[in-house]
């Protein structure tokens, strides 16, 4: 079984020690060749493999790689990406941002271009050890200041992994290096988002004192990624529909590095991250009993701040009164934009009925009304 050190070294990112060696071998994949020529067009081979092997730091491949393509993919895939609340953080301390989690790579990597690009240091990301698909995807994750952690669905290995995630998320946070993690083991398929109660005791495990001393020295943030068009839609709502169907779903072998292409490259319209109201010591204090904290509660507490701070867009107001036989939309869009989005939904359903057939018209027509409705009836609520 593996020792405590070994678990850290498999799930932790790389320090600056281990970039030279990690550049060797990135430089040597036609998959860092291709995502290069993304970034850089017109750049010649020799150059950027040159820039790689001068990197000597972590710092200088978020710079060179990271940063420029976030740019790229903003560029291609999203019309403005906007934010709102960094006035409530400080460039000098570490927080844990705890966001929902409607896509793959783009929530956190669309994150750390906006901190960026208002002078906040970077963070580090977790993300699900699924995603580690070959030698090139782990030295590029590790390189780029992520860390992985095991499905929940692996009780046996997340019970093992668990502490030391755990204890690594609060080293990071006690030296104001700030955290990035989803609030839910896999994307919101249905525009509901809620935190995972399981996810929020897992911060405490292993942390020698009190639960409650513990999870106030994070510096909770809870953040709002809102966008206009929903990344992989589509495969939501088909995802979702033979889960209910069928009683379970199965990925294909592909699937997830599908799921992350399609989710980087997809037309997203406009994105906006909510920095909201930070979880003070008051507010942990609020949901303990006896000496315990009630995580159910906490999770809930999470959940009214990121609805609050969802920023709803005109696809999600006008799915909501084509759901509920309402006209919010007329105060945020004209009939072009109604009509727009009706014939883009129109798109979506005609492209799954092909496969799950003409009977399940209305059901999956429902289905994408409700995946953009639901950040709407959550602010309501």
């Amino acid at each position: 079984m593996e020792s405590r050190r070994e678990i850290l070294d498999r799930i932790r990112s790389y320090v600056d020690s281990e970039i030279p060696a990690a550049m060797e071998y990135l430089i040597g994949c036609d998959s860092m060749a291709a995502m290069m020529h993304f970034i850089y067009p017109g750049m010649e081979d020799d150059e950027w493999r040159r820039m790689m092997l001068d990197c000597r730091s972590v710092d200088d491949f978020f710079d060179i790689c990271f940063i420029p393509a976030a740019r790229r993919i903003a560029q291609i895939s999203t019309e403005e990406v906007t934010c709102d609340g960094l006035d409530r953080l400080s460039v000098e301390e570490g927080y844990l941002f705890l966001s929902n989690h409607r896509d793959i790579s783009v929530d956190a990597g669309m994150l750390q271009l906006v901190m960026r690009e208002n002078d906040f240091p970077p963070f580090e990301m977790a993300f699900g050890e699924n995603l580690i698909f070959n030698d090139f995807f782990v030295h590029l994750i590790k390189s780029n200041r992520l860390f992985s952690v095991p499905r929940m669905t692996d009780l046996g290995k997340y019970a093992r992994y668990a502490p030391v995630i755990a204890e690594y998320v609060r080293e990071r946070v006690a030296r104001d290096v700030s955290v990035w993690i989803a609030q839910r083991n896999g994307r919101t398929k249905d525009g509901a988002d809620v935190t995972e109660p399981a996810l929020l005791k897992l911060f405490v495990l292993g942390c020698g004192g009190s639960q409650q001393q513990a999870l106030s020295a994070l510096n909770i943030v809870p953040v709002a990624v809102s966008y206009e068009y929903e990344p992989c839609d589509l495969q939501k709502v088909r995802e979702l529909f033979i889960k209910r169907r069928d009683g379970g779903y199965k990925k294909q072998p592909n699937e997830d590095f599908e799921s992350v292409f399609t989710g980087l490259m997809q037309s997203k319209g406009q994105m906006h991250y909510s920095f909201c109201q930070p979880v003070s010591q008051e507010d942990v204090a609020s949901v303990c009993r006896d000496g315990r904290v009630m995580f159910p509660e906490l999770a809930r507490l999470i959940d009214r701040r990121i609805f609050k701070g969802y920023h709803c867009f005109p696809s999600n107001y006008v799915a909501y009164d084509l759901l509920n036989g309402t006209d919010m939309s007329k105060n945020v869009c004209d009939t072009e934009y109604r009509t727009r989005f009706n014939q883009y939904l129109a798109e979506k359903v005609d492209a799954l009925v092909g496969e799950l057939g003409e009977e399940n018209r209305s059901e999956l027509h429902r289905m994408f009304l409700e995946l953009y409705a639901n950040p709407v009836v959550n602010q309501l609520a």
